[in-house]
């Protein structure tokens, strides 16, 4: 399912992609969209 969020964040004009830093392991390669966070972080 990240592979579709990837392909939303270029057709919407690069926007980021936030992820756990838990499913880092399950992405294919990097990418410069995808943004990761850890229980450590706080959202605003």
């Amino acid at each position: 399912m990240f592979g579709a969020r990837l392909s939303w964040s270029r057709a919407l004009g690069g926007v980021p992609v936030l992820a756990s830093e838990r499913t880092r392991e399950w992405l294919p390669a990097p990418d410069p969209a995808s943004e990761f966070w850890d229980e450590f972080d706080h959202l605003t």
